[in-house]
């Protein structure tokens, strides 16, 4: 059984050729080329490895591999500083690699079904004079002589009884439901009223007394109620919205299953950092993560929870964990990142 993504695997490769004769046109090649060249051969190497591959885990692993290459390289593309005319054609070559591989990766593995045990004997044959497996021998039916009979000389009883009067039931009589009596109100008594006393004339206005002025209004001296304050302005978000940021802290070295990530584009600016762990945020929260690096760098970057690795999903072949978006990376924290993932290549993530 071969790999079956063997031919997408050829094709890339064969794309890669190109883009790797491309930066080998000049023969004063400058040393920022030459290790993009040599990250291409890299490449081509695992690729060669996923033609030949004769099982589905080998190939995909295969695959897995060059394609960490790849990102690796593009990430590199974007640092050159000298004039190369195969730059362009090498970028447009492992972008249409890494789009044409990326499927492979997602890809259910496709496991070999299971080997046919022989049937027990020599060479797999049932030996002479032994029954095949699963032979069940038959067993001889009794003779039967008429239904619910079992032997001649019941069958002669049966016919030699008399035959029997049915059974007839006698007639019911049908149930009458006794007159029921219709049921009466009482009538009732009307409702009256018990007489009221009379009541006494009001008293006799004077009309020579002055009136009585109305009270004058009373002016308020409190204090005004102070205005609530306005609420703060929203912060713009592509997933959940503002809201406060939740510590993090991502440690990433030459073996472990944290690191960064990139996209399509390669940049690692517009990528961001997966952090390996089974306390995971949901996606759109805000992360505030202190990433450290071998070496002892240290550095505080923000983001946002972009994917996450469920812990119970058993099917996934990946670690447990979840993929942190950076959100406004400065210059100094996108190089020490630069310059770790020239020694470990990132992983490859776009949705």
């Amino acid at each position: 059984m071969s790999y079956s993504g063997a031919q997408t695997a050829k094709t890339s490769r064969e794309n890669l050729g190109k883009a790797l004769a491309a930066l080998q046109e000049d023969p004063n090649i400058p040393p920022d080329v030459l290790a993009i060249a040599q990250n291409v051969a890299q490449a081509m190497a695992s690729l060669f490895e996923a033609e030949r591959a004769a099982a589905e885990p080998d190939g995909k692993a295969a695959v897995k591999r060059g394609l960490a290459v790849i990102g690796q390289t593009l990430a590199l593309l974007q640092d050159v500083r000298a004039s190369h005319p195969g730059i362009q054609v090498a970028t447009a070559s492992i972008a249409q690699s890494m789009s044409a591989l990326y499927p492979l990766t997602t890809a259910a593995t496709i496991r070999p079904p299971a080997p046919m045990q022989p049937p027990q004997g020599m060479g797999g044959a049932p030996m002479m004079g032994q029954p095949a497996p699963g032979y069940v021998p038959a067993q001889a039916a009794p003779q039967q002589y008429a239904p619910g009979v079992a032997s001649v000389a019941s069958f002669a009883q049966t016919q030699a009884q008399p035959p029997q009067q049915a059974y007839q039931q006698p007639p019911q009589q049908a149930y009458q439901q006794p007159p029921q009596q219709a049921y009466q109100q009482p009538p009732q008594q009307a409702y009256q009223q018990p007489p009221q006393p009379p009541q006494p004339p009001p008293p006799a206005q004077n009309p020579y007394a002055a009136p009585i002025p109305p009270a004058a209004a009373v002016p308020d001296y409190r204090a005004p109620a102070p205005a609530a304050p306005a609420p703060p302005p929203a912060t713009p978000s592509s997933y959940r919205g503002g809201g406060p940021r939740v510590d993090v802290e991502v440690n990433i070295g030459a073996n472990t299953d944290s690191n960064f990530y990139v996209g399509f584009a390669g940049e690692i600016s517009e990528g961001g950092v997966f952090c390996a762990t089974y306390n995971i945020q949901p996606r759109g929260t805000l992360i505030r993560a202190l990433v450290t690096l071998p070496g002892n760098f240290q550095k505080h970057v923000n983001g946002v929870v972009r994917f996450v690795r469920d812990p119970m999903d058993l099917t996934a072949e990946s670690e447990p964990g979840m993929g942190i978006q950076f959100e406004g990376l400065d210059p100094e924290a996108r190089e020490l990142i630069l310059r770790f993932i020239r020694k470990r290549a990132p992983m490859f993530y776009d949705e």
